[in-house]
């Protein structure tokens, strides 16, 4: 037996355990059995030679019985009551923890966790980013839903990949500058005012900073290889300085201020484009998007849809729904209707 997976309190369980080769368990998956977890904590040492750890929603308030697992590379402890990150010194195979879901106020005792590649800090109470210089090969970091106020101590995770500080508090965008190898950064749900410091990161792919408080696009210029930016659900009133993002797929600007549609003439390689709920009264500034499948234009205040509109021949899905009383031609109809048989 290699994998062995426990689900809810029963008596089997406890005979299941009891009874397997400890040195052939590699991955233990215990999801929903607290009152068996006790036992469980306290027969951990036996498998040395376990590589995956689940302990899902079992109401551990503490990290212990772990010292033996040399062998660990995964260890998921979500959904529980944990308030202290300890115990875990020993696991320095370790490449993926997860915390969330718990009641963890700060970040501490990580520092042997050298190997460490994702760590999820998700959904708890942690107030600063700290405890993370040693992690230096870290490539995913997820702190969301937290209660984080900046962003700092993060300068050493020069091998970061993805970096995700969404729904915290964060106001500014800082000390990013090291990360030179970052590729995806989630921002959304702070309350950031003003696009800056991201200079220094020409490999970002991905870019969400909705649901802040941006009132302009600015401070772009350097992200070349960026794909995909969302900057949904801000006070951006204008769409401007996109000059320089030749290769953006998607561009998110939904429930935003926008009344007029320019600025995108050489965003050529865009693949979808999403101007809902806005203050649109005009469709204009399409006319150089050739690849161009979805559009999103839908909940504005546009009255008519112009024959340009034609001369985008890969879209698959356009919505343009709740408008004013919309008007077109003999030929948009068309257009429309082989929209139509496209996804038939």
């Amino acid at each position: 037996m290699t994998t062995l997976h426990m689900q809810n309190d029963c008596i089997n369980n406890i005979k299941l355990f009891n009874t397997c080769n400890p040195l052939n368990v590699v991955t233990l998956h215990i999801n929903n059995c607290p009152i068996l977890i006790e036992l469980i904590l306290n027969n951990l040492y036996k498998l040395i030679n376990l590589e995956t750890l689940i302990l899902h929603d079992n109401q551990i308030t503490e990290i212990k019985g772990l010292d033996n697992l040399v062998n660990l590379k995964e260890l998921i402890l979500t959904s529980n009551n944990i308030t202290e990150i300890k115990g875990l010194d020993n696991l320095v195979s370790l490449k993926k923890l997860d915390l969330s879901s718990n009641k963890i106020t700060k970040i501490k005792r990580l520092d042997k966790l050298v190997n460490l590649q994702r760590l999820y800090l998700n959904n708890n109470q942690i107030t600063e980013i700290q405890g993370l210089d040693m992690l230096v090969n870290l490539e995913e970091l997820y702190i969301t839903f937290n209660k984080l106020r900046e962003i700092n101590n993060i300068y050493n995770l020069i091998n970061l990949r993805t970096l995700d500080l969404s729904n915290n508090t964060i106001s500014e965008l800082k000390r990013l500058d090291n990360l030179t190898n970052l590729q995806n950064l989630n921002l959304g749900y702070n309350t950031i005012k003003e696009i800056k410091g991201l200079y220094n990161l020409s490999n970002l792919n991905s870019l969400f900073l909705n649901n802040n408080c941006i009132r302009e696009i600015k401070g772009l210029d350097f992200l070349i290889n960026l794909q995909n930016l969302n900057l949904s659900f801000n006070n951006i009133n204008e769409i401007k300085n996109l000059y320089f993002l030749v290769n953006l797929q998607q561009l998110s600007l939904y429930y935003t201020f926008i009344s007029e549609i320019k600025g995108l003439d050489n965003l050529i390689n865009l693949e979808k484009l999403y101007l809902h709920h806005n203050h649109i009264t005009k469709i204009t500034g399409l006319d150089t998007l050739v690849n161009l499948q979805d559009l999103q234009i839908n909940n504005n205040q546009i009255s008519r849809l112009p024959t340009s509109l034609c001369n985008l021949k890969k879209i698959t899905n356009f919505k343009y729904y709740h408008n004013a009383s919309l008007t077109w031609t003999e030929e948009v109809q068309l257009w429309l209707y082989s929209i139509e048989n496209k996804c038939k």
